[in-house]
């Protein structure tokens, strides 16, 4: 049952993180290396 809860609470903070990402624009994203194309596969890297 924990692992379910962990699961869960992993996709939870991949979605918020996501979404924060998802707010900036495309200078500041590049900046960072990062393509709006990237930012689903690259926060659950991360997560």
């Amino acid at each position: 049952m924990k692992n379910i809860f962990q699961t869960i609470r992993h996709w939870q903070r991949s979605k918020a993180a996501a979404k924060w990402v998802n707010r900036l624009d495309d200078r500041m994203l590049a900046d960072i290396g990062l393509a709006r194309s990237d930012i689903n596969k690259s926060v659950h890297i991360f997560h």
